[in-house]
């Protein structure tokens, strides 16, 4: 069952369920395998690794790609980052219980992730659902976000999708001021990320530009009073305190 499109050995027989068929998705680093519960299996390799052929085998991952260039700032190896990464995420997944995001599943020798040579391999609940991007519809305005070659930030909709955030999870001021900050930081991931892989592309360079020049706009329009003018704009009310 080893080939291009299948982990190697070592991956499969450290598996505590042998499946009885494995698909590869695409190109990706992610694996569909079939057995009495399916699950996936997902590799997070680094650049210059293994003798068997594994930088052709696999593309970087995202969490390699940062910790490549130093994101976060750690004093172990790739490697280690990689796996604290990883673990970090399955520790929030098990937290989060609900039947929208997968679980974590310990099938690597008891584990849900685990370092084989140099690639750090994780199994996850398999979910149906389809990936983004698959088809021509819906298009990336029903999705909520901006065309990825638009450099700024829609103020109403980052206005809109906080305020109904807050009718869940009320934001302190901290909090809200903390938003452009993470932006920014979403910016600087895509960057590295694309710098990584050398991928031509100064959307991300551009809009972290932009972020940082609007930082104090951002902030501002993020304020509590804000935020209740535009709910209350979305359900078709007026200001009910004006100032």
């Amino acid at each position: 069952m080893v080939g291009v499109d299948v982990p190697s050995t070592e991956v499969l027989d450290s598996l505590s369920v042998m499946p009885s068929a494995i698909r590869r998705v695409g190109r990706t680093n992610v694996w569909l395998a079939t057995s009495e519960d399916n699950f996936v299996l997902r590799a997070h390799p680094t650049a210059g690794v293994g003798e068997s052929g594994d930088v052709t085998r696999y593309g970087t991952s995202g969490l390699a790609a940062l910790a490549i260039a130093g994101l976060p700032h750690s004093s172990g190896d790739v490697m280690t980052q990689v796996e604290e990464a990883i673990a970090w995420v399955h520790d929030l997944l098990i937290l989060l219980r609900t039947d929208w995001v997968p679980s974590p599943m310990p099938l690597l020798n008891g584990d849900s992730c685990r370092r084989i040579g140099n690639v750090v391999w994780e199994t996850l609940s398999f979910m149906l659902g389809e990936l983004v991007g698959d088809h021509p519809t819906p298009d990336q305005r029903e999705l909520g976000r901006p065309a990825p070659n638009v450099p700024r930030i829609d103020l109403d909709r980052l206005r809109a999708f906080v305020a109904g955030y807050c009718t869940v999870r009320p934001l302190d001021d901290v909090e809200r001021a903390a938003i452009p900050v993470y932006l920014r930081a979403r910016g600087l991931q895509m960057l590295a990320k694309r710098t990584r892989l050398r991928i031509a592309d100064k959307g991300p360079l551009e809009q972290v530009r932009w972020i940082r020049a609007h930082h104090d706009q951002l902030v501002r329009i993020l304020q509590a009073r804000d935020l209740r003018l535009q709910f209350n704009r979305l359900l078709g009310g007026e200001d009910s305190n004006p100032q």
